[in-house]
């Protein structure tokens, strides 16, 4: 599938949209990259999305979901041999915030900000606050844990749609969060040993909520979830990137609700892993035994955990990983990303 950047970019850069190249930037590994100029290109359009935060580990108290990395566009008048500087930021580690994304020319520079490391049981707050562009979407907030040994969901990057949304709530003792996807929030869990499933693709297309020990099923492209138990990927589905010219095509695992649109179900009392999102949110996971959240999709925030030896989903690409309650383990944030399409 291709990506769906934004339509409403201004119109000079609108022309020939599907037949221009785009070059990608994934992980800060080889941050900074150094894009130069080719000859005939006299403006590049450009997106960049910070790192999420990672999610609090803790003690007896719940542990809440780090934030979502900040999203801007831009476009840049440039010439021949000019050269574009891009500084990717990484995800958090573990109740830390991620790291800041630019992209640096000599006429513009448009810089995004990190989501926040959840250091308490509130969910951390989403990047905001960065400077340039045409289009700017705050990153979405981490869910909040208020029982013992819960975790809230991670929060997904603002994105080209939308703010990002939020993730999951866990309310009550080892209940886990889902987490928020490119579309809807992560899904709440509120009565005890239950976790919410993770947010799809559309707007409004929340993980399903859960108010009894089960796990909700993950929202979809055009619908929020309302089932129990949610299906979807192992927790370890990576996804496939397909580069080449014109708009990059995704090959990305299905979520929740069969589609690569879908955020990862929950899990319900019974014991199994929380499953990953396509383009969505995580699914939860909860406290018997020592199961993992699924892990943040493309765009999407990981689920939190519940109970004691838990594992919280990381998140997808400037996702905010999952929070995690008394001896579980919190998930890291995901790193930023940037494309220049010319």
């Amino acid at each position: 599938m291709t990506f769906p950047f934004n339509p409403s970019f201004p119109a000079a850069a609108a022309s020939s949209q599907s037949k221009r190249k785009v070059t990608e930037y994934w992980t800060n590994l080889a941050s900074p990259y150094t894009y130069t100029v080719p000859t005939g290109v006299s403006s590049v359009r450009v997106g960049v999305m910070a790192g999420g935060g990672g999610g609090r580990q803790t003690g007896a108290a719940g542990g809440g979901g780090g934030g979502g990395g900040e999203y801007a566009e831009g476009l840049i008048t440039v010439v021949a041999g000019d050269t574009i500087t891009i500084t990717i930021g990484a995800g958090g580690a573990v109740g830390t915030n991620g790291g800041s994304s630019s992209i640096v020319h000599s006429s513009a520079t448009i810089s995004v900000n990190a989501g926040s490391g959840a250091t308490s049981a509130t969910g951390a707050a989403g990047g905001t606050g960065g400077s340039g562009g045409y289009l700017r979407r705050t990153g979405g907030a981490g869910g909040t844990a208020t029982g013992t040994q819960c975790g809230g969901g991670g929060g997904a990057p603002g994105n080209p749609y939308r703010t990002g949304p939020a993730g999951g709530t866990a309310v009550t003792n080892d209940d886990g969060g889902g987490g928020g996807g490119m579309g809807g929030r992560g899904g709440n869990a509120t009565g005890g040993n239950g976790s919410g499933g993770g947010g799809g693709w559309g707007a409004g297309c929340n993980g399903g909520d859960v108010a009894t020990a089960q796990g909700g099923g993950g929202g979809s492209m055009t619908a929020a979830s309302t089932t129990s138990n949610g299906l979807g990927l192992s927790n370890e589905a990576t996804p496939i990137i397909i580069k080449g010219d014109g708009p990059t095509i995704y090959s990305v695992p299905t979520g929740g609700g069969g589609t690569a649109q879908s955020g990862g179900g929950g899990v319900g009392s019974t014991g199994a892993n929380g499953t990953s999102g396509g383009f969505g949110g995580g699914g939860g996971s909860i406290r018997n035994g020592a199961f993992s959240a699924g892990r943040g999709g493309m765009f999407g925030g990981g689920g939190g955990a519940g109970g004691v030896a838990g594992t919280a989903g990381r998140g997808g690409i400037g996702g905010g990983g999952g929070g995690a309650g008394a001896g579980s383990t919190a998930g890291i944030g995901g790193d930023g990303h940037a494309w220049i399409m010319e």
